[in-house]
C-alpha cells in the first residue's frame, strides 16, 4: 500500500466518526485482475484492490450486505458503514479477490447472472475478446449495421470495442446473440470459456462466508425485453442458485443497474414479487434510512492512490456526492 500521512489518517478517522452517521456505502467492483492481465484503464488490479479493503478493515466499518441493510432500516447503522460488492460472476472474483477479503475479514456479496456459468461467456466479454485477440487489422461489420473498424493498434481496437459494445447493448438478448455471433464470425476467433466461475467456485464463495445474490440469468437490460422474459429472467437465476446453494436468495442487483434507463418502476416490483427482500442498483450515491430497499445506492472506486480512495469515500458520507 502507498503511505498515507498519518496526521491525513488521524483527520479522516476524527471526520468520519464525527459526521459519518446514519449512512451505508455499497462499493460495487466487476473483476480483479492480475496486472499483466490489465487492458482497460478502469481495470484494477489485485495489488490495487488489497490496500483498498485494508483501508476499508482498518478505517471504516465493513457489514455483509444483509446486516448493513437491516441495521440501516433500524437506524442502528455504525459509523463508516460499507458494503462490497461484485457483479456477474468472474473467475478472477474467487482466484484474485475471496483472497484478500478472507485475509482483511471483509464480507462481500457476489451477484451472479447464472446463465454464463460453467463455460459460458457474457455478450460484452464475447465482444472484447474477439477483438482483443483477433489478428486481423480491420473489419467490416456494415453488413450488421456496426460500421468498419481499424484494429491495427491496441489504441484503435480500444476505440472499436467501445463503439461496438455501446451499439450493442440496448439490443434485446435475441438481437445481442446475433450481433455475438456475426462478430466473432468476422474475427475469427476461439473464444475463451474460463473467465466466468463454475458451480464449485460459487458454493466456495457461499461455504467461505460471503453473501450470493441474483443478477438475472443471462444479464438483459430489463428496459429492453417484455415482461413475460424479465420474470423468466428473474426466476431462473434465482432458482438456479437456490438449488445450488440450498438457500434463499434475498439480494437482487439490476443488470447495468441505472434507474429509468436500465429498469423502470415496473421492474421493481417484479424484483420484488421475484421473492427478493432488496435490491441494489449502480446509480451512485450514499444510503439513509429511508432510501427504497429496492433501489439501493452503489459507488465504484476508480482513484488510484491511498489518499484519494479515502477522501473519495469521506466526500461521499459526508456530502452524499462524488
Amino acid at each position: 500500500m502507498g503511505k498515507i500521512d498519518n496526521f491525513f489518517l488521524y483527520l479522516f478517522s476524527l471526520v468520519l466518526k464525527l459526521l459519518s452517521g446514519n449512512r451505508l456505502l455499497i462499493l460495487n467492483y466487476h473483476r480483479v485482475l492480475n496486472s499483466e492481465e490489465l487492458y482497460f484503464s478502469s481495470d484494477i488490479d489485485s495489488v490495487a484492490f488489497s490496500w483498498q479493503m485494508q483501508l476499508v478493515k482498518n478505517y471504516l466499518n465493513p457489514l455483509s450486505l444483509n446486516e448493513g441493510v437491516k441495521l440501516l432500516h433500524e437506524g442502528k447503522i455504525p459509523k463508516g458503514a460499507v458494503v462490497v460488492t461484485f457483479d456477474d460472476g468472474y473467475k478472477d472474483n474467487v482466484e484474485n479477490v475471496l483472497p484478500i477479503l478472507v485475509k482483511e475479514s471483509v464480507h462481500a456479496t457476489f451477484f451472479i447472472s447464472s446463465a454464463f456459468l460453467n463455460g459460458g461467456i457474457m455478450w460484452n466479454d464475447a465482444i472484447i475478446e474477439s477483438i482483443k485477440l483477433t489478428t486481423k487489422n480491420k473489419i467490416d461489420l456494415t453488413n450488421v449495421g456496426l460500421g468498419k473498424h481499424k484494429l491495427g493498434s491496441k489504441e484503435e481496437k480500444l476505440v472499436a470495442i467501445e463503439k461496438i459494445i455501446s451499439a450493442v447493448k440496448y439490443k434485446s438478448l435475441h438481437e445481442r446473440k446475433k450481433f455475438i455471433k456475426e462478430i466473432n464470425l468476422i474475427c475469427d476467433v476461439q473464444l475463451p470459456r474460463n473467465l466466468m466461475m463454475n458451480d464449485e467456485d460459487v458454493i466456495q464463495l457461499y461455504q467461505s462466508g460471503m453473501e450470493i445474490g441474483g443478477h438475472t440469468s443471462n444479464h438483459p437490460i430489463l428496459a429492453c425485453e417484455n415482461d413475460d422474459i424479465v420474470k423468466e429472467e428473474l426466476s431462473d437465476g434465482k432458482l438456479y442458485l437456490e438449488k445450488l446453494l440450498n438457500i434463499k436468495l434475498n439480494a437482487f442487483a439490476y443488470p447495468n443497474g441505472k434507474s429509468g434507463r436500465d429498469y423502470e418502476l415496473r421492474h421493481v416490483e417484479l424484483v420484488k414479487n421475484s421473492g427478493f427482500s432488496y435490491a441494489v442498483t449502480t446509480n451512485w450515491g450514499i444510503n439513509k434510512k429511508n432510501t427504497a430497499l429496492f433501489q439501493l445506492y452503489r459507488f465504484t472506486p476508480w482513484d488510484k492512490t491511498p489518499t484519494l480512495f479515502l477522501l473519495r469515500l469521506l466526500k461521499l458520507f459526508i456530502f452524499n456526492k462524488i
